[in-house]
């Protein structure tokens, strides 16, 4: 009965034996420890074992072979075609024979084998429905107790809204969620390529049919699959690296192709080479075969090329769309391909064809001490088994120091970090974050400027961004040195993202504004909400009392929004006022924003001012009345240097409007002088 596992067991010993000890890749150590140490067990248990005990035995290796495996990229379901997988299953349909069991339920003990409704078989292998083909067609829930088919996915509706399956196997008995997880969906989409083709489908219809997306976006997405897909640690093998990575290439190719020849010449010349290079390795897929010994068509290769050739290109790729000429044309089509796509899989399912899919499952710590190995981290890919471990296993790892300097060197360049932030969830960001930021090397190897922090959070959500700037407090004082310096991150972010960053850096603040200029450079891009968030956080006594301006700041707004709004009268009329007036007016108003004249003075003098014939003099009076309304309201000095966001905003507005242009005796070069560099005039053009 047993001769034939005996058979197996003599000869993967031998294939074992034979293995390199120079194997590098992490992935590939594990499955050779564990097969060695399978056939060493289970060589050992029958040379140990009387024959009327074997089948006792082995139901007892099973079940502890399953507590080592559980959850891991070991499991059954995440080896299908592995030979020590082959030989387990083969164990236990011959142990099922001799006990009349289930063999699925002696691999994986307590799972839940019964449908409760007629939809789905029941989990029993037989004849068209083998152990092999179900842990194929299959993946492990998060619980470890149920399997979830990979045909659920063919109930994908072309809705916007994340779909909402129930797994057909639960057990009620133990209040299991019946609704698959969210990481269950993704790991049920990244079975198979052909798993991968139907939902990027649907992602393309729903992007065609409601966003008026740019390029931007669409590259960070295939740059982000390529990733994916790419040998050692993602979808695809050494012989052909990628395959999976086909269908997004498919799908940017269907965009691509979608923008008029105007757009795509707007698309820097660098970068339109590697995207066009790109898309002919899709179209043609043998050109990507044994790509290891062709470098230069390696998807892996082309995604590092597509990547550099992005880089500080973001403001221009972001405004690169597709033309509503092309867009209904283009819906039509990626209707058509998600119904193709759905029909594929479903043909290859019920023809029992190999979709040479399996479970992605990750690594974790207690199974690398079980088999003697030490994480080590070979090339970039490798790092997302980073992304495997649960939080305490990444911030246990994370304090070993020769992994953390594996962890730079592979990460090698920023736009890895971008792709890998993008890829994890946050608490296991923040976990890997804080724990590497702990070491500035990290921070300081990538982000070594302004620029740089900004093209990181551009492609972040606003949670990713709380969660990489807090972790990277201590190294934020060494890039963002100054408002300007803060303006550059800002620069090109979303409102959301702005409002991100200065809620998850409020705290910093204080050491970055030093000055009326950095304060003005600080507010550039901000709403009245948040410069709100700025001003709450500058704290009284840090080299100048900014007082309670905060309570201010939508006044402030609306104040500066009315003066730019006659600038250009001012700018017209400013010949016809009287040179005198204009010379006290202009002390005046140096006096009121130092401190030196009360404001409800200056406020009567605008009064006095608006009741002019000239229309010049009117208008003046009206900004002269917002300036001494807003600085009776902030009721603080101006210090020199120190110009408070109030009193620069309707300064900067007078500036332009004109105010201080007219040559005379005291003119907008000894005005800036007194005053300091707090406000920047606005020209008029």
């Amino acid at each position: 009965m047993y001769v034939k596992i005996k058979e197996s067991i003599t000869n993967l010993k031998m294939h074992y034996n034979r293995l390199d000890e120079s194997v590098v890749f992490l992935r590939d150590k594990i499955h050779a420890a564990y097969g060695k140490k399978v056939i060493n067990d289970l060589d050992k248990l029958f040379k140990t074992t009387s024959s009327n005990e074997i089948t006792t035995a082995l139901t007892v290796f099973l079940a502890k072979n399953w507590r080592l495996i559980q959850g891991t990229l070991l499991s059954y379901t995440a080896t299908p075609t592995l030979d020590v997988t082959k030989l387990l299953c083969t164990v236990a349909e011959i142990v099922a024979q001799e006990t009349k069991g289930n063999p699925l339920t002696l691999l994986i003990p307590e799972v839940c084998i019964e449908h409760l409704g007629n939809k789905f078989p029941d989990l029993v292998p037989k004849d068209d429905f083998s152990l092999s083909r179900i842990i194929s067609t299959h993946i492990l829930s998060t619980d470890n107790r149920s399997l979830l088919p990979v045909s659920l996915l063919l109930k994908t509706t072309l809705s916007p809204e994340p779909e909402k399956l129930t797994k057909p196997y639960y057990d009620y008995h133990h209040h299991d969620d019946p609704f698959v997880s969210p990481v269950e969906y993704e790991r049920l989409t990244n079975h198979s390529s052909l798993t991968q083709a139907l939902v990027e489908a649907k992602k393309d219809y729903v992007r065609m049919s409601s966003d008026d997306s740019h390029l931007l976006g669409h590259l960070t997405q295939l740059c982000q699959q390529l990733g994916l897909n790419s040998a050692y640690g993602g979808l695809g093998t050494q012989e052909n690296a990628a395959s999976g990575a086909y269908p997004a290439i498919i799908a940017f190719m269907n965009y691509y192709n979608g923008l008029s020849e105007s757009e795509k010449q707007r698309i820097p010349e660098q970068l339109n080479k590697e995207i066009v290079l790109l898309l002919t390795l899709g179209s043609n897929p043998s050109m990507n075969i044994d790509a290891t010994q062709t470098m230069d068509t390696c998807i892996a290769t082309r995604r590092t090329h597509l990547v550099t050739a992005m880089r500080e290109q973001a403001p221009l790729l972001s405004s690169i769309s597709i033309n509503g000429t092309h867009k209904e044309k283009l819906i039509a089509a990626a209707k058509t391909h998600f119904e193709r796509t759905q029909k594929a899989l479903d043909e290859a399912l019920k023809s029992n064809k190999d979709t040479q899919g399996f479970d992605k499952l990750g690594i974790s710590s207690r199974l690398l001490k079980e088999l003697g190995i030490k994480l080590r981290i070979n090339c970039f890919n490798e790092l997302a088994i980073i992304r495997d471990l649960s939080v305490a296993e990444i911030k246990e790892v994370c304090e070993d120091p020769i992994l953390r300097t594996d962890i730079i060197v592979h990460m090698k360049n920023l736009e890895n970090l971008v792709m890998f932030v993008i890829d994890t969830l946050p608490e296991k960001l923040q976990a890997f974050l804080m724990s590497m930021s702990n070491d500035l090397d990290f921070s300081q190897e990538f982000i070594k400027s302004p620029q740089d922090l900004s093209a990181l959070l551009i492609a972040l959500d606003v949670e990713k961004i709380e969660v990489v700037c807090t972790a990277m407090k201590k190294a934020l004082p060494g890039i963002i040195k100054s408002g300007r310096d803060f303006s550059l991150v800002l620069e090109y972010l979303t409102a959301e993202q702005r409002t991100a960053v200065c809620t998850a850096m409020k705290e910093a603040l204080p050491g970055i504004i030093k000055s009326g200029r950095d304060f003005g450079q600080a507010l550039r891009y901000l709403t009245a909400e948040q410069r709100t968030v700025v001003c709450t956080n500058l704290v009284p006594g840090h080299q100048a009392d900014w007082g309670g301006i905060e309570s201010l700041l939508p006044r402030q707004r609306e104040t500066q929004d009315k003066l730019r709004a006659v600038q250009y009268q001012i700018y017209r009329l400013q010949t016809s006022v009287d040179s005198k007036q204009v010379d006290t007016l202009l002390i005046q108003t140096i006096k009121v924003l130092k401190g030196e004249l009360p404001p409800a003075e200056y406020q009567k003098l605008g009064e006095k001012m608006k009741g002019a014939s000239s229309p010049a003099l009117h208008i003046l009076g009206i900004l002269m009345i917002a300036l001494a309304i807003v600085l009776a309201a902030v009721a603080v000095v101006v210090a020199p240097n120190i110009v408070v966001a109030a009193a620069g905003a309707a300064s900067s507005a007078l500036v332009g409007a004109g105010f201080f242009r007219i040559n005379r005796p005291i003119g907008l070069a000894k005005a800036v002088d007194e005053l300091g560099h707090g406000f920047v005039a606005q020209p008029i053009n």
